[in-house]
């Protein structure tokens, strides 16, 4: 794994190009994570009856990012010396960002409709180049807002219907939509964190603190909620470890979900004005359900066609050459 920096400046081209095809790799190895997590988290709480889907839920995004945090340890060592204070920083402030999001949204979903949720999920499209603009004083395209617009519409097309945890009271009203919309919000910094830490930092270096401080959310917040430690006992890991589903849905959730998506993002994602990045990170939902169906677990839907032709449309307009360019004179001139 190179531990480049990339340079400041505008990348050419080419570079940009081949930036934004694999960050659009990257989300075909987080599509898979959704559908693999609903087959992996009951198989979990079956082992330990007492714990809810939260308890679960942290624990194994604990296991699985400090798994991956490993992984890249040993994939890239030799890169992995002489930490700069941004590098730090940059790992810190994306990765609490990152697991600040992901558990908001979890806590959410117990609370509103799926439907609700990945709408929600979706404004981060929205928030980027509005906190670009309004907060970092940064210009922004006009040709930007048609493929938000686009790629907004497709993410709420793609939106599943479905209820909540019916036996779950919400603590305050609207508690699932408000903890969704404060996890959007953090999935937005961190987006626009990886911007900034990532135009100055290794993106190795970065991508290791990053899972490291993810792991370590998951695992203590597991073992502060009720029956977590459950899940430590000898004979409840090695039933855990016998299970076939968590014997594929682990290993692949850590190698290509974690340690291959986090890492193309890392590195790419600062070649990418932060916006293209968020219309591009839109494309998420499409393969989560391309492998739901895959899996079984959803039906083929026009919604599918609709929505993903939506999101590719608004990928393709905002990388096209001719907006690009546009762009690139705006910036230079702000």
């Amino acid at each position: 794994m190179s531990a480049s920096v990339p340079a400041l400046g505008a990348p050419p081209a080419n570079v940009r190009t081949r930036a934004a095809l694999l960050l659009f790799a990257a989300n075909i190895f987080w599509g898979w994570s959704f559908p693999t997590m609903k087959w992996v988290v009951p198989e979990m709480q079956a082992q330990v009856p007492g714990a809810g889907e939260l308890v679960a839920t942290a624990t194994f995004i604990g296991w699985r990012f400090g798994l991956g945090g490993l992984l890249y340890l040993l994939l890239s060592f030799r890169t992995q010396r002489g930490f700069t204070r941004e590098e730090w920083r940059g790992g810190l402030a994306t990765g609490l960002c990152f697991v600040t999001g992901l558990f908001l949204q979890i806590m959410g979903l117990r609370y509103t409709l799926p439907s609700i949720s990945g709408f929600i999920t979706s404004l981060v499209v929205v928030f980027i180049p509005l906190a670009q603009r309004l907060v970092l004083r940064t210009p922004i395209a006009p040709g930007t807002w048609p493929a938000v617009g686009l790629a907004l519409a497709g993410t709420v097309v793609l939106a599943t219907t479905g209820a909540g945890d019916p036996s779950a009271r919400p603590p305050f009203p609207y508690a699932g939509e408000v903890l969704t919309l404060l996890g959007s919000v953090a999935f937005t910094a961190q987006v626009l964190f990886l911007d900034h830490y990532g135009k100055k930092a290794s993106a190795t270096r970065v991508s290791l603190v990053q899972f490291a401080v993810t792991g370590l959310a998951g695992v203590l917040i597991g073992l502060a909620l009720g029956h977590g430690p459950d899940f430590y006992q000898p004979a409840t890991l090695h039933a855990l470890g016998s299970n076939w589903t968590i014997q594929w849905g682990l290993p692949t959730l850590v190698v290509f979900s974690t340690v291959g998506a986090f890492h193309l993002m890392n590195q790419n994602q600062p070649l990418l004005p932060a916006a293209t990045a968020g219309v591009i990170y839109c494309s998420e939902p499409v393969f989560s359900t391309v492998f739901s169906i895959v899996l079984g677990q959803e039906s083929p839907a026009a919604n599918l066609l609709m929505g993903g032709g939506l999101i590719l449309a608004g990928i393709v307009w905002i990388n096209r050459p001719a907006r690009r360019n546009k762009a690139e004179s705006v910036l230079s001139t702000g």
